[in-house]
């Protein structure tokens, strides 16, 4: 009787501990496997949770060899047909090189705080965060023109990420050139979910032109470019985005320069340089949307620090190791005018 007694205790104790342990995870809200907000995503969960593993009361971290040669855009060029077919293939060898540090057999696993999750985009996170009922936390990536156009006020901005492009795109042998020139295209604009579609709305809104939207997923607009279902494409995205790299595209896309007085009071200015592509023969105007870390109400302040605090002292690691975009990021809260979590300044070493 006192052994099954015991036994009993060990059980409820375990799962007393796997109740709080699953408790303390926080889900990770990214985008599509095929664009930049699931690279930043697999990086940040990576040094997050690997921080907390410690190997002889110290810590390692979980990057390794994501860097410049992984992004390349001549990365596999020579097992590409000529031809869109082989993108998947293409592109799961690309990601396949990150590698995670393997974690040797003297250590203390505390247990992952990230899960990471894909999605759909900026809509679709929005959508995920203010429909999450569940006391399980939530953060994730978001523009900011996305998250500003919301009401959810209980949202708050973990940290700014730098900025966005917004990539306007056609042919090489178009007749598109500026953004007057979509007057009456076929464009797309993405899914319904993703934070594309919401900018390139706005920025028919703001500029009043009438083009004929098609709301195809990423990558499947590439797809629809290329096969002439639509004139010209929006992607906004940090640079560099990984499927552009195809070298398929090489020769076939072509960016359209953006410029309009109603947008320059909305977006900030920014340059695609000419080795951000190798089908960008030039740098060119184009704007930038903020990105930002999100989080729901859920998430508790201890989960908080140890997220901002550890995406400041890895940033460098991040720099070095991860997606180019880290080495653009500067945490700046200038005019960020939303809701910030307590203590985020802070932590990331902000002083207004």
């Amino acid at each position: 009787m006192k052994r099954l007694v015991l036994s009993l205790s060990i059980i409820m104790g375990l799962m007393l501990l796997f109740a709080n342990s699953a408790q303390a995870q926080v889900r990770l809200y990214s985008g599509y496997s095929e664009g930049t907000y699931h690279s930043l995503g697999l990086d940040l969960s990576d040094i997050i949770n690997s921080n907390r593993i410690l190997i002889e009361n110290d810590t390692i971290h979980g990057l390794d060899s994501f860097g410049e040669e992984a992004q390349s855009d001549t990365a596999d060029a020579d097992a590409v047909d000529d031809d869109f077919a082989d993108f998947d293939n293409w592109y799961s060898a690309v990601v396949n090189r990150r590698k995670v540090t393997k974690v040797k057999s003297d250590t203390i696993d505390l247990g992952k705080l990230i899960i990471l999750r894909t999605s759909h985009g900026s809509v679709a996170n929005l959508n995920k965060l203010t429909e999450n009922k569940s006391v399980v936390p939530s953060i994730a990536f978001m523009q900011y023109d996305v998250l500003t156009n919301s009401k959810e006020k209980s949202l708050q901005i973990l940290a700014p990420l730098g900025y966005e492009a917004i990539h306007l795109i056609t042919l090489q042998n178009s007749r598109i050139h500026s953004l007057k020139d979509l007057k009456g295209k076929n464009i797309g604009i993405g899914a319904a979910d993703e934070g594309s579609h919401y900018t390139a709305l706005r920025i028919q809104s703001e500029c009043k032109i009438p083009w004929i939207s098609f709301n195809y997923a990423f990558p499947d607009a590439i797809r629809a470019l290329i096969e002439g279902k639509v004139d010209a494409i929006f992607f906004v995205g940090a640079t560099p985005v990984t499927a552009f790299g195809y070298p398929y595209l090489k020769e076939r896309l072509r960016i359209v320069p953006m410029a309009h007085k109603n947008l320059d009071k909305i977006y900030k200015n920014i340059t695609i340089d000419s080795n951000t592509y190798s089908w960008v023969s030039e740098a060119t105007p184009a704007y930038g949307v903020p990105l930002v870390l999100v989080s729901d109400e859920n998430l508790k302040k201890e989960d908080a620090k140890e997220i901002i605090t550890t995406l400041k002292n890895k940033h460098d690691i991040l720099k070095e190791k991860g997606h180019l975009h880290w080495k653009d990021i500067k945490f700046s809260f200038q005019g960020i005018n939303w809701n910030i979590y307590p203590g985020a300044k802070d932590w990331l070493g902000w002083k207004d």
